[in-house]
């Protein structure tokens, strides 16, 4: 029988693999960096923090709001005393960001983090080809948009490849380098040096691969919501799935990120979503109605005075509201309804990723789902856990989920491969 104790062993073991230097590593000593939102800023700290030199860019419109936001993030580390006092003025100055590109000291790689919006970032990616010529890669920020489609503004396509970092970047264990189709190994190999020298655990995905953790990710909301439609309220799914181990709740976790940003990605996949999918559109309400989550003080819970979550009432009729509209007829989840929901869910689209090969085991998934979606260390991991339990109990659940809607939980052929045929998905893939 596993125990704890060999599932924070397995989580341990993955990590020391992630963290090892990389095959042809080179220190990073410098970095242009243009854009400084959620993500930038986040990256600029990091950079900085690890003793690389960043120049960092912005629209002149935005540079008072971004050294705004670095001074916030330099205050906060000296509070929490990861910063001395007296270098906080220094850190300051050194990330202190500049109106363009022009009059920047040569880098030995650039990174793109621009807001999520593939024209903003098809003319970054031109301007820092333009202005570092010199750098040994162009690394883009997106966590939604195909290395190979931005590939498409580039000069030198072979440059560019994905770095992506959850924001807060500076407080993620977690990277994925994403190359394309055209990336050059070079290119990879500086990304998998910048990844090291941050001390991120780096994940190598198949070229062109849709970001993991953003799959996972929205996978995870999209039956929450789907919850929440048919019967329940946010604090309740938060609260059955941090009684699990989760920390936090999907919910919660979705105020800190933003909910505005996911739902930008939403819109634009709009044209291309299938209709036999069913679709919830409570938190595209909610981003219509200003409900952002924790940075202007509402979204899932309420946040007076910027302290911590409170219960918003007000959030309950609408999500009955919506109910109404959609003709559905509510009905009560338990904690162990609302579990077994989401963990078949994560563990069949965390089936369908390892089988795709857009990573390469189910260690590197069990990373992703510790490190980015909060799922508990001590049970090892999401797939380490499925193993645990039975991947025959997990199938049984979504045959049955099935029956009422197979467009959401058919299984994934590699799930009923491995109950047919023995072993789990540790020992098929590592």
């Amino acid at each position: 029988m596993k125990t704890e104790a060999d599932g924070r062993a397995h989580i341990a073991h993955a990590e020391a693999r992630a963290r090892a230097q990389p095959a042809g590593f080179r220190p990073v000593r410098s970095a242009l960096l243009a854009g400084c939102g959620n993500v930038g800023a986040g990256l600029a700290f990091a950079l900085d923090a690890a003793g690389i030199a960043v120049h960092v860019a912005e629209r002149p419109d935005a540079v008072a709001r971004c050294t705004d936001m670095l001074g916030r993030l330099v205050d906060d580390a000296v509070a929490r005393g990861l910063c001395p006092a007296g270098e906080a003025a220094a850190r300051k100055a050194r990330l202190a960001p500049r109106a363009g590109l022009a009059d920047r000291p040569p880098a030995q790689i650039a990174i793109e983090a621009v807001d999520e919006d593939p024209d903003e970032k098809a003319r970054a990616l031109r301007a820092l080809e333009a202005a570092a010529p010199e750098a040994e890669a162009v690394l883009t920020c997106s966590a939604s948009l195909p290395v190979d489609a931005l590939a498409g503004a580039c000069t030198l396509p072979a440059r560019l490849t994905g770095l992506r970092i959850q924001p807060p970047a500076h407080l993620s264990r977690l990277a994925e380098i994403a190359p394309g189709p055209r990336t050059a190994p070079e290119a990879r190999a500086a990304a998998l040096s910048l990844a090291h020298m941050l001390d991120k655990l780096a994940l190598t995905l198949a070229a062109g691969a849709p970001s993991p953790v953003e799959r996972l990710r929205r996978r995870m909301l999209e039956v929450a919501e789907m919850i929440l439609l048919d019967g329940s309220v946010p604090w309740e799914v938060d609260a059955a799935m941090e009684a699990f181990g989760f920390s936090p709740g999907p919910f919660a976790a979705q105020d800190i990120t933003g909910l505005d940003a996911d739902y930008v990605i939403r819109r634009r996949a709009a044209p291309t979503r299938d209709p036999a999918r069913r679709y919830v559109p409570i938190s595209d309400r909610m981003v219509q109605e200003g409900r952002l989550g924790r940075k202007v003080g509402v979204g899932w819970y309420r946040y007076p005075g910027g302290g911590g979550a409170v219960i918003d009432p007000l959030l309950e009729d609408m999500i009955t509201e919506e109910a109404r509209f959609a003709r559905v007829s509510r009905r009560e989840f338990d904690a162990d309804q609302i579990r077994t929901r989401l963990i078949a869910a994560l563990v069949n689209e965390a089936a369908a990723i390892l089988d795709e090969g857009v990573l390469a085991s189910a260690a590197e998934i069990d990373l992703v789902s510790v490190h980015a979606l909060g799922f508990p260390r001590a049970r090892g991991g999401l797939l380490w856990h499925a193993d645990r339990i039975g991947l025959a109990r997990i199938l049984d659940d979504l045959t049955r989920l099935a029956r009422e809607d197979p467009a959401v939980w058919t299984p994934a052929p590699l799930l009923a491969r491995l109950v047919a045929e023995g072993p789990g998905f540790t020992d098929a893939a590592g």
